[in-house]
This record gives C-alpha cells, structure tokens and sequence, in this order.
C-alpha cells in the first residue's frame, strides 16, 4: 500500500487521497504520469516533488525517509516493504516509577521467524548495535511506553526505525483495552500457564529470578515471545482493518 499513499505530500489530506484512489490513481508513478487528476493543479504541483523523492528512496531500500515523512498514524503503510528487516519488539521492566528499568527485551524476527532476547545483568547492553539492524519495529503502545523506557535506559539508542504501534491502530478500528484484551476478542490464545498474566506478574517473576527462581526467569521469557509473537500475529489485522476504514481498493 505504501506506493498508493499520498498523506505525506504537502496538500494532501485523507478526503483527496480517497479521491485519487476512486480515479484509480493508486501509484505515485501513476500520479506523476497521469494527465487528468481528480485535485487542482496547484496541489498537484506541490505535491509532485514528494512524491518523486518518495519514488527514488523506496527504489534505494530508505526507510528512513519514510519514517521521517509518513504521519505516526500511518507508518503501518509502509512495514510490507521492508519486511524483511522487521522485528516485532515488547518489554519487560522493573515496574512503573521513575527508577524502573528493562529487564526483559524481546524481539520476533520476522524474516527468521526467531526469537531474539536481551537480559538485564546478561547482554541487554547488546540491544543498542542488535536493533540498529531493524527497519521495522512493531510495537504494542510503543510509543508510550517501550521505547521511551529504552531510551532513557541508554540514551545512545536512535530510533531511525519506521515504527508501528498496534495500539492506537486497532483503537481506531474499535477494539479498546491492552494487548492481551484484544487478544482475546480475536480469539489468540495463549499457554495455559501464560494465560491471564499481566505487566505486574512479569515485574513479580523478575524479583523472584533476582532471588534465586531459575525457573521464574524462563517463565518471563516465555510469556515476553508470546507478546512478540502475538504482535506479528495481529498486525496483518489490523493492517486489513485499516486498508478497509480508508477506503483502499487493493
């Protein structure tokens, strides 16, 4: 979808690109070829310039023109083309206060299909070079709260990634509530053992590993790779949902 998206030119908003969409205007190549647009000539003018950019870095693999110039909102458009470099990222952490920390970070490699884990007193140092690698990262509130922890845990972290946090993606198809609530709804299961653990029973088995519970630390692994894994499970969801809600033909 990302070829067919039109809301980072100048001028364009979600009424105009539904426009060209229904004159069958679903490329930025058509747009620039195209001798009869359904928009002015002054838009068309103004937005012309991005989408030549937009054109030249997706041919060149940047992501990061495109993390720079989509809305937030919409940088799910642009995961389906650098899925290969995309990692599917949760993590755990100490608690809620000013003084909490990561002690879990998970990533599910979508390209492997592998879990990759960093572990607080372990290699959780690693993680700054290991998600330099990623393009992608989808997150479940992210925004709000995964990758400001991070980076406040080391701030040489540079976020260059697209990133596409499901949350505010599937509330505005409707569905209210964290990752696990909407699970549910869409019938994700989890290991019965994992099922009905929360943020706070992560924080509790992470205390009970520092004193001592071997097995309390394999446990917090196991229901991190479910959040990562589920997160890769719902994005194709919500990517659908969304493509629907606005008017997307393909």
């Amino acid at each position: 979808m990302l070829e067919a998206t039109y809301l980072h030119a100048p001028g364009i908003g979600r009424v105009t690109e539904r426009s060209l969409w229904d004159a069958g205007v679903l490329s930025w190549r058509a747009f620039l070829d195209s001798e009869s647009l359904p928009i002015t000539r002054a838009r068309r003018e103004t937005a012309a310039p991005m989408l030549e950019h937009s054109i030249e870095a997706l041919q060149a693999n940047n992501h990061t023109f495109f993390a720079r110039n989509l809305p937030a909102s919409e940088q799910w458009r642009a995961a389906g083309e650098f899925a290969n470099r995309m990692g599917f990222l949760d993590i755990e952490t100490t608690g809620m206060g000013q003084e909490a920390h990561p002690t879990v970070v998970g990533i599910f490699d979508f390209a492997s299909g592998e879990m990759r884990t960093w572990i607080y007193g372990e290699n959780l140092r690693d993680f700054v070079d290991a998600v330099d690698d990623y393009r992608v990262l989808v997150t479940f509130f992210g925004t709000g709260f995964d990758l400001p922890v991070l980076q406040k845990w080391d701030p040489r972290i540079k976020w260059h990634q697209i990133h596409v946090d499901l949350c505010p993606m599937f509330h505005r198809l409707g569905y209210k509530g964290g990752l696990k609530v909407i699970e549910r709804r869409l019938g994700l299961a989890r290991p019965g053992d994992l099922d009905g653990m929360s943020g706070w029973d992560a924080v509790m088995l992470w205390r009970q590993y520092r004193q001592g519970n071997e097995s309390a630390l394999e446990t917090l692994l196991r229901y991190n790779r479910e959040d990562c894994v589920n997160l890769a499970r719902l994005l194709p969801i919500a990517v659908r949902g969304l493509q629907k809600a606005a008017g997307y033909p393909g």
